[in-house]
């Protein structure tokens, strides 16, 4: 369950017979984090899939995909790892998840249970830094993490220079809640740019007419002037309860003491521009729910 919510595709259905939380009580914190995390990346994820349609780039594949200098040597170890990393829209590393991996037992409400359910292994590619999401945590490349995670707890490492439109506003439930507050998360250490693609969540409206049925805004993140921009396109026939007509950018910083969130922006029509200021003192913790580099991009190349 866990590790479906990094994949293109998304089942949590009552026909999942042993898997869903009404049968397993001690797990329901464990599924609402997946949900969460899920629903918190959907217009990532549903961009992905129309950058996939209209570029016929992968939305899950390879770091080597991503990161094809990390295979220069083919037979080399740092290749082999590369090439059974999976990354999601060349920005995201998901951990491996294992199984229980002890034997110690401890009580549970449904019997005698491992106390720690999973293991945790991340390869980083050297080609660039990492953070960890959600943080300005960032670690260097060409490592590998090993963790023990606690059952309702997920690793995952965001490539420096990303940028990720996130679900703001609270977790949601499902796809027709989305809209309303994006939270944009850009990641420094480097240029980066994300094509967003919005729809009216329901028709087939855009493949007829994708110039006025989509709404296409391109974000980039200038690393060296610290400024975010971002131009729309396109959505002229669009009418939808699902489109974001705000944004929230939040900036992780390398090397940062802490994160810095812009002021809310309108999204409409127009463009827009955010230059962050660096801050002496550190900004409260953030809501929830919500230098060697080489680009990471989430988007056709």
């Amino acid at each position: 369950m866990q590790g479906t919510p990094r994949m293109p595709w998304f089942w949590p259905g009552r026909q999942s017979a042993g898997y869903t939380p009404e049968r397993f009580d001690e797990t329901q914190r464990a599924f609402q984090a997946a949900l969460n995390m899920r629903y918190t990346f959907l217009p990532f994820m549903y961009s992905l899939a129309h950058v996939a349609h209209r570029h016929f780039r992968p939305i899950g594949h390879p770091a080597s995909f991503a990161f094809p200098v990390e295979c220069a040597d083919p037979a080399s170890q740092r290749c082999a790892d590369a090439q059974r990393t999976y990354m999601v829209g060349s920005v995201l590393l998901p951990s491996d998840l294992g199984l229980a991996h002890t034997n110690t037992l401890v009580d549970t409400p449904t019997g005698k249970l491992p106390s720690q359910e999973n293991s945790s292994t991340a390869i980083l590619p050297g080609a660039t830094s990492w953070f960890r999401w959600n943080t300005t945590v960032v670690l260097s490349g060409g490592q590998m993490v090993k963790e023990t995670l606690a059952l309702d707890e997920m690793s995952l490492f965001v490539c420096a220079g990303s940028i990720l439109p996130l679900q703001a506003g609270g977790p949601i439930q499902h796809s027709a809640q989305a809209g309303g507050t994006l939270e944009l998360q850009v990641y420094g250490g480097g240029d980066g740019s994300f094509e967003m693609v919005e729809d009216d969540g329901i028709s087939l409206e855009y493949e007829a007419n994708p110039g006025s049925a989509t709404r296409t805004t391109m974000w980039r993140w200038d690393h060296a002037a610290k400024t975010l921009t971002w131009s729309v396109q396109g959505g002229a026939t669009l009418s939808s309860p699902n489109l974001y007509t705000s944004v929230v950018p939040v900036l992780f910083d390398d090397g940062a003491a802490a994160w810095l969130r812009a002021a809310i922006q309108t999204l409409g029509e127009r463009g827009g521009k955010v230059v962050f200021a660096l801050s002496k003192h550190p900004p409260p913790p953030p809501p929830p729910a919500v230098q060697r580099n080489i680009l990471c991009r989430a988007m056709w190349g």
